[in-house]
């Protein structure tokens, strides 16, 4: 995975209260109020002049650290299907096809999950690849294992997923989507340290999306887990990964969808695609390049 790992439950939520902090932060510099969002929505702040913010953590101005990862969205099946313009995109009724292949009984999954564990643990350590995976499913004696199913089934609706985004139209949809909601945020704001650099969204859209290649993840090596190709959708620029859509299946995030983005390479990607547009106290704006 190139060294892209997604983030785990207590940095996720680390990452949303670094989040408040810096949103509060930001309203000292700018102005205005985060009062009245819609809860569903993007915006993390409206500026006095009207501007929707949607607002990134990344160098910290004390720790002189940057922020591991962005949580760009972290959704369950019924967000996505109650989402009509999510839904009228065939992404969106793809993102909710790779929920829906795990079962609604999340006690049989986690159940089955435990057998699977099992039978891995009894078999031998130089059994590997492909050849322990066949083993594995020889030793079910037939018998189904809604954990392996859902494994195969992933692997499937990840494949659709990640064809239907080829096109560079197809990843500005989804991008616009995933990042800003359509039209609703018209900026993305980055801390750098004591400033905020400031990216028109149409801008990170079309950076993003001419130059992320979609693929799916290559199988694991875990010896106690089951390696199956095409576990995730990553996003990879100039070869590594630098953001990935993932389901996450633990008891307390049973079928919810991620999507996680390296904050330093995103970053590092936007400002090698746009220049220093005007500068202000604590206020960076960038424009991208014209080609």
């Amino acid at each position: 995975m190139n060294g892209f790992r997604g983030s785990s439950s207590n940095e996720a939520s680390r990452y949303k209260k670094a989040g408040h902090k810096n949103e509060d932060a930001f309203g000292l510099v700018f102005g205005g109020s985060k009062e009245g969002l819609p809860p569903q929505g993007k915006t993390d702040w409206i500026d006095k002049d009207g501007n929707a913010y949607s607002i990134k953590s990344g160098l910290n101005r004390i720790t002189g650290t940057w922020t591991k990862h962005w949580q760009i969205f972290l959704y369950g099946l019924p967000r996505i299907k109650s989402d009509k313009d999510f839904m009228k995109e065939p992404q969106g009724k793809m993102l909710a096809k790779l929920l829906e292949s795990f079962p609604d009984d999340s006690a049989g999954y986690f159940r089955d999950k435990s057998k699977a564990k099992q039978i891995l643990a009894n078999l031998p350590r130089t059994l590997k690849g492909q050849a322990r995976l066949q083993r594995f499913e020889s030793e079910l004696k037939g018998e189904r294992n809604q954990y392996f199913e859902s494994k195969l089934k992933l692997q499937q609706a990840t494949k659709a997923l990640s064809a239907s985004l080829e096109s560079i139209d197809a990843r500005k949809h989804f991008f616009s989507k995933a990042f800003f909601n359509g039209s609703e945020v018209s900026r993305l704001a980055i801390e750098e340290g004591s400033d905020y650099v400031i990216y028109e969204s149409q801008d990170v859209v079309h950076i993003l999306a001419i130059n992320l290649i979609p693929s799916v993840s290559n199988a694991g090596s875990r010896l106690d887990d089951l390696n199956v190709q095409g576990q995730k959708v990553v996003f990879k620029y100039q070869g590594k990964n630098i953001a990935e859509l993932e389901v996450r299946n633990e008891e307390s995030h049973y079928r919810e969808i991620r999507f996680n983005g390296h904050a330093r390479k995103i970053s590092s990607l936007l400002k090698e695609s746009t220049y220093i547009e005007s500068k202000e106290p604590r206020k960076v704006f960038r424009k991208i390049k014209s080609n």
